[in-house]
């Protein structure tokens, strides 16, 4: 059986904005170990406005890279690693281009050289009121690029446009589609 660490943000956690969490066997990386039966041992590990890299001074538990390197030390034996961040990393008030999200996100590639890493990309969020002020379209201009670069992160998932239920997190069907794009994507890899 590989033992798989699912590390992200908000939309790991199960947050949704109607006041309360996504229900546990709803969420996508619960849906994913429940489909995937006894070959894989999941453990999901998100935070809500987590981004990729160490930049935040203001709220360093949302540090990506150095909660990673926590974790990574005191449990060292996951097989396959995907990385599920970026989309906060694309909101207009951290100022990050897509050469400092690409560069944060190779980190834990870089950190984890005999381990096989995938990242998933941001999904398309919206750019209306219900998004919130920071996610512009100047934020969905860098995503674009972001997966258009994809290649020079290695192994990617782009799932694309969800069902979502604020603009940023997905809704309980959107956490089902993104449950079997995510199986038929490590299918595809053949992990």
């Amino acid at each position: 059986m590989k033992n798989v660490l699912i590390y992200g943000d908000s939309n790991i956690w199960g947050e949704n904005f109607s006041g309360d969490r996504i229900k546990y066997h709803l969420r996508w990386t619960n849906r994913l170990k429940k489909s995937l039966k006894n070959k894989y041992k999941i453990t999901s590990n998100g935070v809500c406005g987590r981004i990729a890299g160490n930049y935040r001074l203001d709220k360093p538990n949302k540090n990506g890279q150095s909660h990673f390197s926590d974790l990574i030390n005191k449990k060292d034996d996951f097989d396959i690693i995907i990385i599920a961040l970026g989309t906060n990393d694309l909101q207009e008030k951290y100022n990050r281009n897509v050469d400092n999200i690409i560069q944060d996100l190779n980190w834990y590639k870089n950190r984890l050289k005999s381990k096989k890493v995938i990242f998933i990309l941001p999904p398309k969020f919206k750019t209306t009121e219900e998004s919130g002020p920071d996610f512009t379209e100047n934020s969905a201009k860098k995503l674009d690029q972001l997966v258009q670069r994809k290649e020079e992160l290695g192994e990617t998932i782009y799932i694309g446009s969800l069902d979502l239920t604020d603009g940023i997190h997905f809704s309980n069907t959107g956490h089902k589609i993104m449950s079997e794009k995510v199986k038929k994507a490590m299918e595809a890899l053949d992990l």
